[in-house]
């Protein structure tokens, strides 16, 4: 069977805005699953990754920040875990104690050096469908005459949008 740009925009937005699974898609649009992965994956080949798009929406949604905040308080639960651990081995020489703790403290400075310099591309991303959330719920509000036509144009624009971030 044909579908039509609307049936694969519609997985999309769904993929990405909703964090549906492929399966949740496919009962919705009352297509296969394996549709949806074969739409997922010509996107991707054609510049558009939906699971990108997934991320810098949820980027954007939670704020980088607390993305970041995020990562480094998992990161410093395991590091902490982990040196009170090579404290407590008994059977580690005091060399290899060392040696465990270089490591891990290179890990530490790799893990704060890219938190603070997070993603540029995922950022850019992030902001402009950000921009496009908030300009399409400015439309629903003032203007909801013109929604219908914003809708139109926004998710083959937001496809636009992954391809060039």
């Amino acid at each position: 069977m044909a579908y039509t740009n609307e049936h694969r925009f519609a997985a999309r937005s769904a993929f990405v805005y909703q964090h549906k699974s492929l399966a949740q898609i496919g009962a919705f649009l009352k297509v296969s699953t394996r549709t949806v992965a074969r739409w997922k994956d010509q996107s991707r080949a054609e510049g558009d990754d939906w699971d990108v798009a997934r991320g810098a929406y949820s980027v954007s949604a939670q704020g980088m920040e607390t993305v970041q905040t995020e990562v480094l308080e998992d990161f410093l639960l395991v590091f902490k875990i982990t040196v009170q651990e090579i404290r407590e081995d008994k059977k580690a020489t005091p060399t290899m104690k060392a040696d465990a703790l270089a490591k891990l403290s290179d890990s530490y400075n790799k893990v704060m050096a890219a938190t603070a310099k997070a993603s540029p591309q995922i950022s850019k991303l992030a902001t402009a469908m950000e921009v496009l959330h908030d300009f399409a719920d400015f439309i629903r509000e003032n203007f909801p005459k013109h929604a219908p036509a914003l809708l139109e144009v926004l998710e083959p624009f937001g496809e636009f949008m992954s391809k060039k971030y």
